[in-house]
């Protein structure tokens, strides 16, 4: 599954605000969604789940899920709260 097809995927869920794909090494890589809210985070989780069941075959270990808050942000479009 390439990561444009992800990026599909995310696209038809409307409370995925930032989606970023990123290379941090050679073998090393990450993705960083942002939700408005717990609840939207939870329905991302829940509609990931058959995603994440075909990443064996693409990753060399299982991948781990962190969550942090965001401190600061520029994204077009949203003002500051």
């Amino acid at each position: 599954m390439p990561i444009t097809a992800a990026l599909t995927d995310v696209e038809q869920e409307p409370d995925t605000t930032v989606r970023l794909a990123l290379r941090l090494g050679p073998t090393t890589f990450a993705v960083v969604d942002a939700f408005p809210d717990q609840e939207a985070c939870q329905e991302h989780l829940e509609a990931g789940r058959a995603r994440l069941a075909r990443l064996p075959e693409l990753l060399g270990q299982p991948p781990t899920i962190e969550y942090t808050d965001i401190l600061a942000a520029k994204i077009p479009g949203t003002t500051a709260e």
